[in-house]
């Protein structure tokens, strides 16, 4: 049975929806974004914090992070946060605006304002 089915058959059993990157065994990025369901903020911080205690290769990953409940500023405004950062701040980082951006289609992150990101440890190359 897979994991899919096991999710739609016991819902309960799941912390929330999105998807994860690993490329060599090191988590690059996590997100909640998942089409329809969307997760909120504190689902995918209680996942971070789940990964944190643990795992130990998670100190380079980054969040992905869409506003759905519009709670920082226009609905659905994205963001790549350092996965350090959104759990050091509880999911609320200092110069959350520094961090907003957009996936290309090509699958790249793309900064609004690369250098004050890069600056705050934003991503350089997932």
């Amino acid at each position: 049975m897979t994991n899919k089915l096991i999710a739609l058959m016991n819902p309960e059993e799941f912390a929330t929806a999105g998807s994860i990157k690993i490329r060599n065994g090191q988590l690059i990025t996590i997100s909640h974004n998942s089409g329809h369901y969307a997760p909120s903020r504190l689902d995918l911080l209680d996942v971070c914090n789940a990964i944190k205690a643990h795992y130990d290769n998670y100190d380079k990953a980054f969040v992905f992070f869409a506003d759905f409940e519009a709670e920082f500023g226009p609905k659905e405004h994205t963001y790549m946060i350092p996965m350090n950062l959104f759990i050091g701040s509880n999911g609320v980082p200092p110069g959350l605006g520094d961090y907003h951006g957009e996936l290309l289609y090509s699958g790249e992150w793309r900064y609004t304002n690369p250098e004050r990101a890069l600056a705050g440890g934003g991503a350089t190359n997932l």
